[in-house]
């Protein structure tokens, strides 16, 4: 049995992928908008589903765009706010935990636009914060670009390593795309019942040790173990809310979505990392948790104190 070593990758390493045109599942024109990989860049889901050509999903659209820099909110907010007001639609800006949401229904689609506080991250920073690696890919206005376990993964449809802990929604999510786990992940995490069988004539290896052995080939799940992991699902209330982490919901109204920014600014998500591998350690004197929100995280009381300081020093 060969193993499988996890190293990091340069975005210079990053396999392209020019056979997607990303413009057809967007519904506007992405040479309009100044700034990518500079100020932003398009991560997450909604590129992993064109790669496996699932791009839409009920007529609902979710774009997830990390914010780079301060000048970036103020170039996607400025965008889509022309873009839905041409087309005379009512938009809803939601602040949340970890940026800004626009929300917008068309007679067609539901749009879900968000807006990650990624200030002071690298383009390297967003992709890692992924907990699995088909999600380490991104639009960077041109081309799309994945890391090369992105890449094996997605063709191998083997998830071989979870980067950081995930909920049953997310592994629901790529079981029903194809993916599949291994034995000893999905016992632990009482999805699948099976023994892990102990290997045989091999004396020089522990019988923990065997067992993890066995415990690293992949299974698929039947339909019994896929009702048992929707029933988990509901058991731990995951049932998917995307108003869950929302603070403070502002109607049709750019300015005021506006004020609010420079609190965002100083209360943006800050990275740190959590790898133990020789090149971390030698890179960081503490290597730590990922994703680790300011301590000054923003909630709706001092959102709406900060907007009445401010309207008060107006006067």
């Amino acid at each position: 049995m060969g193993f499988i070593y996890i190293r990091h990758y340069n975005i210079s390493e990053y396999d392209e992928n020019h056979t997607i045109n990303i413009t057809n599942y967007l519904n506007f024109n992405i040479a309009d908008i100044k700034g990518w990989s500079e100020d932003f860049i398009i991560s997450g889901s909604f590129i992993h589903n064109l790669l496996i050509n699932k791009p839409n999903i009920d007529n609902y659209k979710q774009i997830d765009f990390d914010i780079l820099t301060q000048k970036g909110f103020h170039t996607i907010l400025n965008f889509f706010d022309n873009y839905f007001t041409k087309l005379k639609k009512f938009i809803k800006y939601h602040v949340t935990q970890f940026g800004i949401e626009i929300e917008v229904e068309t007679e067609n689609w539901q749009y879900l636009i968000k807006l990650n506080n990624k200030i002071e991250w690298t383009i390297e920073n967003c992709i890692d914060s992924y907990e699995i690696d088909y999600n380490k890919c991104y639009f960077d206005g041109k081309i799309i670009r994945m890391s090369p376990l992105c890449s094996e993964i997605i063709n191998k449809k083997k998830i071989y390593l979870i980067n950081s802990p995930i909920n049953y929604s997310q592994i629901l999510y790529a079981i029903n795309n194809g993916y599949s786990f291994k034995k000893e992940f999905l016992k632990d995490k009482n999805i699948i019942n099976i023994p892990l069988e102990i290997l045989e004539n091999d004396d020089n290896n522990s019988v923990e040790n065997k067992k993890k052995y066995i415990g690293q080939s992949f299974h698929i799940l039947s339909d019994q173990e896929k009702e048992k992991l929707h029933q988990l699902i509901i058991d731990n209330q995951e049932i998917e809310n995307n108003n869950y982490n929302r603070i403070f919901t502002i109607n049709n109204s750019l300015d005021n979505i506006k004020k609010i920014l420079p609190l965002l600014y100083k209360n943006h998500l800050i990275y740190k990392n959590t790898c133990y591998c020789d090149m971390c350690e030698s890179m960081y004197d503490e290597p730590y948790m990922i994703n680790i929100q300011d301590s000054n995280s923003l909630t709706f009381d001092n959102i709406v104190k900060y907007l009445y300081i401010n309207k008060y020093h107006q006067k």
